[in-house]
């Protein structure tokens, strides 16, 4: 009885006398590795919530399905766990895992039930219970409260920032296991692993890198040296040769941007290795990101305006009702930099016209492009109707900006091309946040994640200032001091003088 109860308190000898299937089918023991033991340690002593980024097959989901199932099982009080993920089949999965671990217990250990189906069970005497619901089910975690919650692919949830706010206020005091493989840069996930970096949100946060996993390594032939590359990933990551073996092998059958996604080095390779992303890593390179305050409807101005600078505008406008952003970016015309932003979910078109308009007029009287479409049509007919004329027009048609596919691949393509070539060199961390999150859909159309709490709409706004800023012209006059513009005019009167100059 005494090496029972040592059993049940510790979760590091209780799990590993539960049984799972393993790849061929084979009912197995679980052997936790230690990343999994990582795992059972950090849930055991977290206080706070716990986000985990999990690359492929170390088995996270498994190994906190396991620690979950030993709470639920030497809980003395009726606790219940929800396993809530996008989709019911995901959930009914981890709890298919539990019925495993339950009906392989020594017959002795298997407490009676009084629940027992596809989607819940529950335990007789102390009415310990656990759930599997999916973020599409009508009415979710609304209905009851849960001591803990597993919320598993949590990047890959449709609804994701509303799925996180009901299962917090379903959890309360209680626990949340969020874990999911990299999705999107910038999607609610992404954005939770950078709170917890900071520490901030009471968050605790577990990523493995594949070169902590002791079986990542292969014998290596003889004659085989290490790429340039490979070279320098030895020196950053401390890899020895048998890894670098290994991941050669690995990255010729997967190729380089799915092995980074499913076996980063780091969190930055894990959310900017997508093959399909638009702006690729070249357009990084040269661009340095700055943090400024997006607190909804606040002028970020960067850089003031300069009488010897000519300024660009470029706005996406929404409806103001809380959904897609309206976005104003300004760039200047020598330098390319934004050099002021603005940026609301909540501002009405003519509330929009009023911020523009002030903008538009602080710098300078600025060149301004509105997209004609929809909502920007009635902005484009305010602006008109307040007397504002600095507005863009096509060069050969003299009509207004149509987004379509095609001129939205083009001004897209300018954009990158832009980022490539070093021309735009700063922006802030939302814009680049967006820029990350564009990518190639099936159809190979540009396309921007519908799970982000955005649309990309800073990005817009950008593309648009850049179209718009072929258009501007700096002023044809000398802004050069009073005394730089004498001894300059004296030189050249000396230099080209009447009595020097040849007749014609």
């Amino acid at each position: 009885m005494k090496e029972l109860e040592a059993v049940l308190k510790d979760p590091l000898l209780f799990i590993p006398k539960l049984t799972i299937k393993d790849k061929k089918g084979k009912l197995v023991k679980i052997k936790p590795n230690g990343e999994q033991i990582q795992i059972i340690e950090s849930l055991t002593a977290a206080d706070g919530h716990l986000v985990v980024l999990k690359g492929r097959q170390i088995g996270s989901s498994t190994i906190v399905a396991a620690w979950l199932f030993w709470k639920w099982y030497t809980s003395p009080s009726p606790i219940t766990i929800a396993i809530l993920s996008h989709k019911l089949a995901s959930s009914k999965h981890l709890l298919e895992m539990w019925f495993r671990f339950y009906d392989n217990l020594p017959q002795p250990l298997k407490r009676p039930l009084t629940v027992r189906n596809t989607t819940s069970m529950k335990l007789s005497d102390t009415g310990a219970e656990c759930f599997a619901i999916s973020a599409e089910g009508h009415g979710g975690l609304r209905s009851f409260s849960a001591n803990y919650i597993h919320l598993s692919e949590y990047a890959f949830a449709p609804n994701a920032e509303e799925l996180k706010a009901t299962a917090l206020a379903s959890v309360n005091e209680g626990f949340l296991i969020q874990e999911s493989t990299a999705n999107v840069y910038g999607d609610p996930h992404h954005k939770d692993i950078m709170r917890a970096m900071k520490g901030e949100g009471g968050l605790k946060f577990l990523f493995f890198p594949w070169n902590e996993h002791v079986q990542y390594r292969k014998l290596v032939p003889k004659h085989i040296e290490p790429t340039e590359e490979e070279a320098l990933l030895m020196e950053d990551y401390s890899l020895d040769m048998e890894q670098i073996y290994w991941r050669r092998l690995m990255v010729d059958q997967l190729g380089i941007h799915k092995f980074r996604r499913e076996y980063p080095l780091s969190i930055e390779e894990a959310y900017g290795s997508s093959s399909n992303a638009y702006f690729n890593p070249e357009c990084f390179q040269y661009l340095e990101s700055i943090k400024i305050d997006y607190a909804d409807g606040s002028l970020n101005i960067i850089e003031p305006a300069k009488k010897e600078e000519a300024y660009a505008i470029g706005v996406d406008v929404s409806a103001g009702v809380g959904k897609d952003y309206s976005a104003i970016f300004v760039m200047a015309k020598s330098t390319y930099n934004v050099v002021a932003t603005w940026q609301s979910n909540l501002t009405s078109i003519s509330g929009v016209g009023d911020i523009l308009e002030h903008i538009a007029t602080m710098y300078s009287g600025a060149k301004i492009l509105i997209e004609s479409n929809n909502i920007g049509s009635a902005l484009l007919m305010d602006m008109r109707a307040r007397g504002y004329n600095n507005l863009w027009r096509h060069p050969d048609t003299g009509g207004d900006w149509q987004t379509n596919s095609k001129t939205k691949f083009v001004i897209f393509e300018e954009l990158k091309e832009s980022l490539m070539q070093g021309v735009i060199t700063k922006l802030d961390v939302d814009t680049v946040s967006q820029l990350r999150s564009f990518f190639i859909n099936d159809r190979g159309n540009i396309d921007y994640p519908s799970n982000l709490d955005n649309h990309g709409d800073c990005v817009i706004a950008l593309a648009l200032a850049l179209q718009c800023i072929k258009g501007v012209s700096l002023p044809d006059r000398s802004f050069l001091p009073d005394w730089v513009r004498s001894q300059r005019l004296a030189r050249l009167t000396k230099k080209y003088s009447m009595t020097s100059a040849r007749r014609y």
